[in-house]
Parts: structure tokens; sequence; C-alpha cells
């Protein structure tokens, strides 16, 4: 799997998917890592084009 950049960053949105910002097509999402009490890290595949990408999430 390709791992898409810009590095992750906080966010604040309430999905399951997104766009690949490689290919345009939906990215599910695939993983949640709790990181902290009130963040956690959430990875999103693209089965298009094999890319993938991570956010941090405050929760």
């Amino acid at each position: 799997m390709k791992i898409a950049r810009p590095p992750p960053s906080c966010t604040h949105f309430q999905t399951t998917e997104l766009p690949c910002a490689t290919c345009g097509k939906p990215m599910k999402l695939t993983l949640i890592e709790p990181s902290s009490s009130h963040i956690e890290l959430r990875t999103f595949e693209c089965a298009g084009c094999d890319t993938g990408a991570s956010f941090l999430m405050a929760i």
C-alpha cells in the first residue's frame, strides 16, 4: 500500500469514507487506533489505487 502525504492532522469530521487524493475514488475507513484519551488515529485505504492516509482525530 502506498501512503499518501501530507502528514496527519487533527480533524473534527465524523466519516467512514473520504475521497482519495491520488485517484478521487472513495477511501474506506479501515482502522481506528486510540492514541490518547482525546485523540485517535484513523486510517483510510483506497481499493482503486492502493493508497492510504492516516489522520489524527480529536474525540
